[in-house]
């Protein structure tokens, strides 16, 4: 009750040991911390998520396995879109 809307679509890209997978994940709509919470309440955190993530604690830095590869975003005074992509071998 309360909360705002939220759609994502996901799809799995691959798994590594029954244990980790890496998933393409859409944000539709634009909500804050909205692809954390989707997947924690899916009961697949985000690795490494301070406070989504198995045993959270936001006062423990971490650094979340988290990473866009491709933007999609129309240009601020032409509307035109623009798109950026990072390939997976940048990813460090």
């Amino acid at each position: 009750e309360g909360a705002s809307h939220a759609v994502t679509y996901y799809a799995v890209v691959d798994t590594a040991a029954q244990k980790l997978a890496w998933l393409s994940l859409k944000p539709v709509t634009g909500r804050t911390h909205q692809l954390r919470v989707h997947m924690m309440a899916l009961g697949h955190p985000i690795v490494n998520d301070p406070l989504y993530g198995l045993n959270a604690d936001p006062d423990r830095p971490r650094r979340m396995r988290l990473h866009a590869w491709q933007l999609h975003l129309p240009h601020p005074a032409r509307g035109e879109p623009m798109v950026w992509e990072a390939q997976p071998d940048s990813w460090g």
